[in-house]
């Protein structure tokens, strides 16, 4: 019994009309000398290898020669040789029989021949197909790989620029505090120069008030000095009148007083006394003296209550 035939799903007109065209091509390009491979042709026409070889087997068999066909009728040769014998006439009929058989026989050689090319046909083309499949593949796992790669080198990316960010917010916090450092610096130095001019300006207040102190001091000594004067001219006038005296030492002690002066007070007051002895040394000739209290605040920086300004 032969085995049930699987049933073949049906070529659509326009992939057998691209098939049988591109075969048509390719065969006038061979210069229809050699039908082309079922591989050319799925390539030309871009279609699945069964429909190329099944159009192609039915086109190729359409290009072979086809047997004779055997006559139906008796020919005039055997209707003429029927009345001289039938074995003249079964001898011809074998004769046709035969031939039409070699025929037939040339026939079927033929189409053995060319399945047995369309075989060689598909089984290299389906080699080349696979090692075209194998070369894809090994294409599609060297770029696999290479994505794998890239993938892993993003990740890796990823990760340093994550950190970066990181670094990037640590410096950006320490440039912050770097910044508000500065200001501080900033602040501190200005008030610093701030300070540095209110102390020159205290510094040139007290050495005016020095100034003016001392302005002070020479013209209380020169008014010192011309009370002495007065002192002394009032004192050869008026050694009989001793309220006079008194007032006079009382005025010279308050104005000494004022002047910070004290021994220069005691001195007078011992001289009008009648201590000349004791006196005369600190009054000679009516002249102004310097006694150590007066040395000192005269040699110590004036201290002025005002306020530089």
């Amino acid at each position: 019994m032969n085995p049930p035939s699987i049933p073949l799903s049906p070529i659509p007109a326009d992939v057998r009309e691209r098939i049988i065209q591109a075969a048509v091509d390719l065969y006038a390009q061979a210069g229809h000398e050699t039908f082309p491979t079922v591989d050319q042709v799925r390539r030309a026409a871009r279609v699945d290898m069964n429909a190329a070889s099944s159009v192609m087997r039915e086109w190729r068999r359409q290009q072979t020669v086809k047997a004779a066909p055997v006559a139906v009728t008796i020919p005039e040769a055997v209707a003429q040789a029927n009345t001289v014998a039938l074995a003249a006439l079964w001898s011809q009929a074998q004769a046709l029989a035969n031939e039409s058989l070699r025929s037939a026989q040339a026939s079927w050689e033929s189409e053995r021949g060319e399945l047995d090319a369309m075989r060689q046909e598909l089984a290299e083309a389906y080699e080349t197909q696979a090692a075209e499949i194998e070369r894809i593949n090994a294409q599609l796992l060297q770029q696999a790989e290479a994505l794998e790669r890239e993938r892993v080198s993003g990740r890796e990316t990823l990760a340093r620029a994550a950190e970066a960010e990181r670094s990037a917010a640590v410096l950006a916090v320490q440039l912050d505090s770097a910044h508000a450092a500065i200001a501080q610096a900033e602040a501190r130095a200005d008030q610093s120069e701030k300070n540095t001019q209110q102390a020159r300006q205290a510094e040139q207040g007290a050495r005016i008030a020095e100034q003016a102190c001392q302005s002070r001091l020479e013209s209380a000594a020169r008014e010192l000095e011309a009370q002495r004067l007065e002192l002394a001219e009032t004192r050869a006038a008026a050694k009989h009148s001793g309220e006079e005296a008194a007032e006079l030492r009382g005025r010279l002690a308050a104005l000494l007083e004022r002047s910070g002066m004290e021994s220069e007070a005691r001195a007078a007051v011992a001289y009008d006394s009648g201590l000349p002895d004791q006196a005369a040394p600190e009054y000679p000739e009516a002249k102004p003296v310097k006694t150590a209290a007066s040395s000192k605040r005269s040699k110590a920086p004036a201290r002025s209550t005002d306020k530089p300004r």
